[in-house]
């Protein structure tokens, strides 16, 4: 696949697939999907409502029923809504003290937080109060990923910990952590039991929720 086929740039960042089973590519002019004959390509165009917010795509995440989010340089946080074909845009602004450009890892919870995830720690996003908070977990985040209920799980050098917002009981604010397993974990995937499959230095680890 290049752009003889219609992709609109060779150099592709990262691949993603949604839902529905679409492909979605990151590139430096344009984000592009793939439906398996034909590519769609977004990219910005100044005062028109519903257009994604920037033509460098940093990074991808899955939402709801096929939605997806999108960060692009420079352009913030965008909300892809599958049905409507359009982009809602949360500014860099709202995400203060946390560098959009440099995020590795984007997941929705099941309350509809938005997670990322840099080098320097975690941020998590409510789209309905657009608020914000940042989390430190002692360690860069390499790989992250949502389980049922508001359960998010993060690998990296400092190893693979359970994080949760509220606490059990629902009553308690801030972020609750658990350690997993103390060594250096790369990378997550999950199945579709909610089973944790985590790639060490010498290990493939397999956890279940």
């Amino acid at each position: 696949i290049s752009t003889e086929q219609g992709l609109s740039q060779n150099i592709v960042s990262c691949i993603f697939q949604d839902s529905k089973g679409f492909l979605w590519f990151c590139t430096g002019d344009g984000l592009n999907r793939y439906d398996g004959y034909r590519f769609r390509v977004y990219k910005p165009f100044p005062n028109r409502l519903g257009a994604i917010s920037g033509s460098e795509v940093v990074a991808l995440g899955k939402g709801r029923d096929g939605d997806i989010w999108v960060v692009t340089k420079n352009g913030g946080l965008n909300y892809y809504n599958s049905g409507q074909h359009v982009f809602e845009v949360y500014p860099d602004s709202l995400f203060r003290g946390f560098s959009l450009e440099s995020t590795v890892e984007i997941v929705e919870a099941a309350d509809g937080c938005v997670w990322l995830s840099d080098l320097s720690g975690i941020g998590i996003f409510d789209p309905e109060t657009r608020q914000f908070e940042r989390f430190n977990p002692g360690f860069p985040v390499e790989s992250m990923l949502t389980l049922d209920g508001k359960k998010v799980i993060i690998a990296g050098q400092g190893g693979m910990c359970e994080l949760e917002r509220g606490g059990a009981d629902g009553q308690s604010t801030g972020i609750q952590m658990h350690v997993l397993y103390e060594r250096p974990v790369h990378s997550l995937a999950k199945d579709n039991d909610q089973s944790i499959y985590g790639i060490s230095n010498m290990h493939l680890l397999h956890w279940t929720a």
